[in-house]
């Protein structure tokens, strides 16, 4: 591009200028009234200029610089702007580059407590009263089947909350075969929920708790 073909009205900033050598030199444009770049430049390092700025750079680094006081209360992002202390660790990038969420306390996402190893196997157990989830967590029986998952993966919702026998078995298997209605329809209570085969007959009587199950074909 010819400097003719360049309009510098009202420019600021800096040029890179050759000079009679050939060598690229910046030069510094506070305002420009010109519709073209200059074709002649003043050096300012010349009359003693370059010895007073080398003067001025030493006696700033004689000293370390004071570092003015930040009135910033919460984090101060990289790129400057504050973020309040009520939103740091929000989980929400406030700061561009994430500084405010950066060395956080690491919450967890349930309340639910890891069922305990049982010797040196795989196998782990829940207190009492309590079913282990598909993901090791354990959760109180009365908040199994009720519509609301709980465990985080779903497995304190399985299918087999949608019928009496299946839940019963579920979360009380003592109550199936017990000679006990639990359920409304006596499902938990017929020959085939105390596996017997399809085609036998369960003996016993309900309600005779005295006896066990016995089932013939």
């Amino acid at each position: 591009t010819t400097p003719s073909a360049v309009d510098t009205l009202n420019w600021a900033g800096a040029l890179a200028c050759a000079d009679t050598k050939g060598r690229y030199r910046a030069v510094g444009v506070y305002h420009s009234t010109a519709q073209s770049p200059p074709d002649r430049v003043t050096s300012l390092l010349g009359g003693g200029v370059g010895g007073n700025i080398a003067r001025v750079i030493t006696a700033g680094l004689a000293s370390d610089p004071r570092v003015p006081d930040d009135p910033c209360e919460g984090v101060r992002c990289g790129l400057g702007n504050c973020v309040k202390e009520e939103n740091v660790c929000d989980r929400n990038w406030d700061c561009q580059e994430g500084e405010d969420e950066i060395n956080c306390p690491v919450v967890s996402s349930t309340s639910l407590a890891l069922c305990e190893q049982v010797g040196s196997g795989p196998e782990c157990s829940c207190l009492p009263g309590q079913l282990k989830c598909g993901n090791n967590l354990c959760l109180d029986l009365g908040a199994w089947c009720d519509g609301v998952p709980d465990c985080g993966d779903g497995s304190d919702e399985p299918a087999e909350c949608g019928a009496c026998v299946t839940r019963l078995a579920l979360l009380t298997p003592t109550a199936i075969c017990d000679s006990v209605p639990d359920c409304q329809d006596w499902s938990d209570e017929t020959s085939q929920a105390c596996g017997c085969q399809p085609d036998s007959f369960r003996c016993d009587q309900p309600f005779n708790i005295s006896s066990s199950p016995s089932c013939i074909p």
